[in-house]
């Protein structure tokens, strides 16, 4: 089991982070493993993505492919060592909201 551990935060990579994620705002998202990183897909606009780079502290730095979603940091939420959901955010100017997405 592949885990990286630092300032007193868990975040077990590989087996936990990737599948289906839901928000009962927006819908489901879903997480794939993309060579040494990771890929954000959304379902209600299937020609985004999301390229995701972990930068610590349970923080990925997010490349939108619309440029206009711009370049975010998207905070994971773990509990005890096991991960729980991600937080999702797109430029202000899009969407103000942050939304919560929720490991199916």
């Amino acid at each position: 089991e592949n885990k990286t551990k630092e300032k007193g935060n868990v975040f077990a990579f590989g087996k936990e982070l990737p599948g289906k994620y839901t928000n009962e705002v927006y819908g489901d998202i879903e997480l794939k493993k993309s060579g040494s990183d990771y890929e954000v897909s959304f379902s209600h606009h299937p020609q985004a993505k999301g390229e995701l780079k972990y930068i610590g502290d349970n923080t990925f730095l997010c490349e939108y492919s619309y440029a206009t979603w711009g370049t975010q940091k998207l905070k994971v939420n773990v509990v005890d060592g096991v991960f729980k959901s991600i937080t999702v955010k797109v430029n202000d100017f899009v969407d103000y909201m942050e939304y919560e997405f929720v490991k199916k």
